[in-house]
């Protein structure tokens, strides 16, 4: 079978042309972001598609070059060798780049080497056409647009305050790692994205308006890429930014950074923090500035081997000032905790793994302020000078700690946690206990992947004064924590439906969290959530769906929407609009009630809301109804809204 020969030179070369820009750009067109800002990790494969690309053209252009048509064998041997087999190793070896990107380019390339030599020429010249505008339109959009952002509002309800959340996603792009941190700066926001490129992010009237500084954090993570590929079983998401920290000079700004940084020399990794100086407006942060090296733990970690090869989820690296010249920073154990692997770092003293760190400004020095730490990824210095913790544990024992100078926390050998396979954690001295080693003040079991810890120090949420905020991955909520003393006397959960990642105090007093979605095994979501009291006249600015949940948190004391929470005084409302009257299973009905029969309609739930007993005498419901019926209107939507599995349905 014959498909074809190459025509006119020019025509030949200028389909190629376009066509291997158009494999360059694809992923744009993925939301990837820009060729130019892609990851460099990114760059070999980009760079391997364009030489597997050309060399494939070059074959069959010098298997045609006697005007000859190229029969199918020829065209097959021109692909299979260069191309089908580069994606081949990059299916089977290379781990980091996502499949899904791998099968575009491996059914796109051969397409594109194969259409010169069965269309004709006018349609080809048609197609070279629409290509190259489409790119150069591309080109001078800035390579295809930002990332779209969308902006959800939701009401929940929370002790002395009903909150108004306001949800921020897609400004950020997908993010190939896990972590970044979130810091105020100026009039918005400096966040680190997981894999280092920084942003600088407003919030105003105009919504979310985010910008790309110039200095992204030294983390050699193309080198790192590169050397995990000999390890499958890594998870490359976990070589990450850590936190942020900014400290305000008289005439300048000092920004400090802790991040894995990889040493491609030794295959080793180290936590590190660095320092650069800019102008005091973000704004003005248009060139890019070097960052200084202030502190490396030791040693440099290897690549494990076996099992979890890399452990950086367990990093820690949380940033805070104690005062003018000394920075506390908190390492975790990298999973080397005598059990995971060979060695318990966190007992050791020579190491810094497992640590809280102490270092000197003015000096450089730096020493061991506390030591058995298992992944201590929340830290705050309150107004008294107190540190606090937040400290993730293996399978229960997540810990808010109170950090003391020269005090053992322990890990990995005592812990109220428990191995993910086993009823105990194994090298526990006394399980269950926590004797012999500073005791946590409070402990989340089953784990809630604490993570970033911030206090309230006034402002629109007074009542919550001196009340602790922990964020949590696992649960996907914040924690108040009321303290009295030394003594947790609340601890009240938040959802918030999104991973939290960090949490800061804005300057207006509004609470910022920066989240991930869902966790998995490919890119993350990034994205910015704000919490703000609902206001006392808020009803008259809310669309009826904002206000209907308004309402139900006025319910939430009385009825659960969580099936897997099971009933409360009254019965779990999940699923109502449409159930049968007083079918909950497991819930003790009135008389009122169960004599009714029939199915909750709207109708029907409008006429209980206004009466309900008038609706169904003797029903146990003591409440005198709601007499407004754009009221009564926005609950039932809101009810709506409700699956059977308490999921809301959008």
């Amino acid at each position: 079978m014959r498909l074809g020969r190459p025509r006119s030179l020019l025509l030949w070369s200028a389909w190629h042309f376009v066509a291997l820009a158009a494999l360059c750009t694809v992923p744009v067109q993925l939301r990837l972001g820009p060729v130019w800002e892609l990851d460099p990790s990114l760059v070999p494969f980009i760079v391997g598609v364009g030489v597997a690309y050309f060399t494939s053209a070059a074959s069959l252009t010098v298997a045609g070059r006697r005007g000859r048509p190229v029969d199918v064998r020829t065209f097959a041997g021109a692909v299979v060798l260069p191309l089908t087999a580069f994606f081949f190793y990059l299916l089977v070896a290379a781990e980091q780049y996502p499949r899904s990107l791998l099968v575009l380019f491996a059914v796109a390339a051969p397409a594109a080497l194969l259409l010169p030599m069965v269309l004709r020429p006018a349609v080809q010249q048609a197609l070279i056409g629409a290509n190259s505008v489409a790119i150069a339109t591309a080109i001078a959009a800035g390579l295809v647009q930002p990332p779209t952002g969308s902006v959800e509002r939701r009401i929940a309800a929370s002790s002395l305050y009903n909150l108004e959340l306001t949800y921020y996603r897609n400004f950020f792009g997908n993010v190939d790692a896990t972590g970044g941190a979130l810091e105020p700066f100026g009039d918005g926001y400096l966040i680190a994205l997981a894999d280092g490129r920084l942003r600088f992010a407003t919030l105003g009237a105009g919504g979310l308006e985010v910008t790309e500084l110039p200095s992204p954090l030294p983390m050699n993570r193309e080198g790192f890429l590169r050397d995990a590929s000999a390890y499958p079983e890594v998870d490359t998401r976990w070589l990450r930014a850590t936190d942020l920290l900014i400290r305000e000079l008289e005439d300048r700004t000092e920004v400090f950074a802790a991040y894995h940084r990889w040493d491609a020399a030794n295959a080793c990794v180290t936590l590190r923090v660095s320092a650069t100086e800019g102008p005091s407006n973000p704004r003005e942060w248009t060139e890019a500035r070097h960052w200084e090296p202030l502190f490396e733990t030791t040693p440099c970690l290897p690549f494990k081997g076996g099992g979890n090869s890399f452990g950086g989820h367990f990093a820690g690296g949380k940033l805070a000032l104690l005062d003018e010249t000394h920075l506390l920073l908190t390492v975790g154990d990298h999973e080397f905790d005598g059990y995971n692997a060979d060695r318990a770092v966190s007992q050791e003293d020579s190491v810094s793994y497992g640590k809280t760190i102490l270092l000197d400004l003015d000096s450089g020095d730096s020493r061991v302020f506390t030591k058995g730490h298992r992944n201590p990824q929340g830290l705050y210095v309150d107004p008294e000078g107190v540190i606090w913790l937040t400290e993730q544990g293996p399978r229960g024992g997540d810990e808010l700690n109170r950090i003391v100078e020269g005090a053992n926390y322990g890990w990995p050998l005592v812990t109220y946690g428990t191995d993910y396979s086993l009823p105990i954690w194994p090298l526990s001295l006394e399980p269950g206990r926590h004797e012999g080693y500073e005791k946590p003040l409070f402990s989340w079991v089953p784990s809630i992947a604490v993570s970033a810890l911030i206090g309230v120090e006034g402002g629109p949420f007074d009542l919550w004064k001196g009340d602790l905020l922990a964020g949590a991955l696992g649960s996907q909520t914040i924690w108040r924590i009321r303290l009295d003393g030394e003594r947790v006397v609340l601890a009240e959960p938040i959802a918030i439906d999104e991973r939290v990642r960090d949490l800061v105090m804005g300057p207006d007093g509004r609470v910022i969290l920066l989240t991930e979605g869902q966790d998995g095994t490919g890119p993350v979501e990034v994205g910015l959530v704000v919490l703000e009291p609902v206001p006392d006249d808020a009803s008259d600015r809310l669309d009826p769906a904002e206000r209907g949940a308004l309402l139900f948190t006025q319910c939430v004391g009385c009825h659960s929407t969580d099936p897997s929470v099971g009933h409360r005084i009254g019965p779990d409302l999940s699923g109502v609009v449409g159930r049968r009257v007083a079918s909950a299973s497991g819930f003790a009905y009135s008389e009122g009630l169960s004599r009714l029969g029939g199915d909750w309609t709207e109708s029907g739930l409008d006429r209980f809301l206004a009466s309900p007993q008038e609706f169904a005498p003797g029903t146990a419901m003591e409440f005198n109804g709601i007499g407004d019926p754009d009221a009564r209107a926005a609950l039932i939507g809101h009810l709506r809204t409700l699956s059977p599995r308490g999921d809301r349905v959008n």
